[in-house]
């Protein structure tokens, strides 16, 4: 198990050059400096009518994400932030994390305990889970908060604020196999609220009230953990293997975390306030194939783009 102060003995480096907004600690400079695109969306931030809890990008470009009313919870952009439509509610009770995977895009809906699966064009194809109804067997979720896909067709489900289980899904969406019980043990949780899968299968998960990732082969066993977090809130895996991941803690500066598969923490961006480039709640991020991340928050109600420099 890695530990946070073991890590800074090792390997902590004076100052933040691979940082734009210095507000997290960084271990190690790459060429990873990043700035946030004060000009996206161009729609403007005022068309998020609620705190923003998941964002994904489709095939096409075009950025999904959920931030919008109760009658239309999904907004989707344009790839320079215009306003193409929004959508789903007539389908989504209360929307959380969202996911383009396989060309569908998945929601899981914490107020139903399901999670939807739609085409590219906002149909509806099928929606597991019970609606309306929690439980802990193979049939139900309890407030389920992200999916992820795995190498071999398989998705992992985050059953995560009353649950605090992993739940493994085949491709057509039925019950494998699940790991995890509420606690603070290795292979035990408090709010699994993201997840992700890497190209080997190893499945991670960010344990949010633990402040930690917690690292699982793609059976369930434990491999390890990171634990300098204050409350990860979001995972993302990119194409490079970089993991990313937010940190939205009170105790600590709010921002991402780019670290390697290792462990190594590469950078940090972000800090906490309301400013552009600034964070609150970062409760969930999308890596694009051209590095550039965007940030949904919770408590500043929108959605932030971060490019290279």
């Amino acid at each position: 198990m890695v530990k946070r102060r073991d890590f800074l003995k090792a390997s902590l480096v004076v100052g933040l050059g691979a940082t734009l907004l210095n507000g997290c600690n960084t271990t190690k400079t790459q060429n990873l400096e990043y700035k946030v695109d004060p000009n996206w969306p161009l729609a403007g931030d005022q068309i998020t009518e609620v705190g923003v809890t998941g964002v994904t990008q489709l095939p096409n470009g075009h950025i999904l994400y959920c931030g919008g009313d109760v009658q239309n919870p999904i907004i989707e952009l344009d790839e320079k932030g215009n306003l193409v439509r929004k959508w789903g509610g007539d389908i989504i009770t209360l929307k959380h994390e969202v996911r383009c995977l396989n060309n569908k895009i998945f929601i899981t809906d914490i107020g139903s305990h399901q999670i939807h699966q739609f085409d590219l064009e906002g149909n509806l194809i099928s929606s597991w889970g019970i609606k309306g109804e929690a439980g802990t067997d193979h049939l139900r979720f309890n407030k389920p908060t992200d999916i992820a896909l795995a190498p071999n067709g398989d998705y992992y489900v985050s059953d995560g604020y009353k649950n605090n289980r992993v739940v493994c899904l085949d491709a057509n969406g039925k019950y494998k196999f699940e790991w995890g019980k509420k606690g603070t043990a290795a292979g035990e949780f408090q709010i699994p609220h993201n997840i992700g899968v890497d190209k080997t299968g190893r499945v991670y998960v960010a344990d949010r009230k633990n402040g930690r990732v917690q690292i699982f082969e793609g059976d369930g066993a434990f491999v390890t953990s990171w634990d300098w977090f204050s409350r990860p809130f979001a995972i993302f895996i990119a194409s490079d293997g970089n993991i990313y991941v937010t940190d939205g803690g009170a105790d600590k500066p709010q921002c991402v975390y780019i670290v390697t598969k290792e462990g190594e923490i590469l950078t940090t961006i972000g800090k906490t306030g309301n400013k552009k480039g600034e964070m609150d709640i970062p409760h969930s991020l999308y890596v694009a194939s051209d590095g550039a991340f965007y940030v949904a928050e919770g408590a500043n109600k929108r959605v932030q783009k971060f490019k290279l420099k």
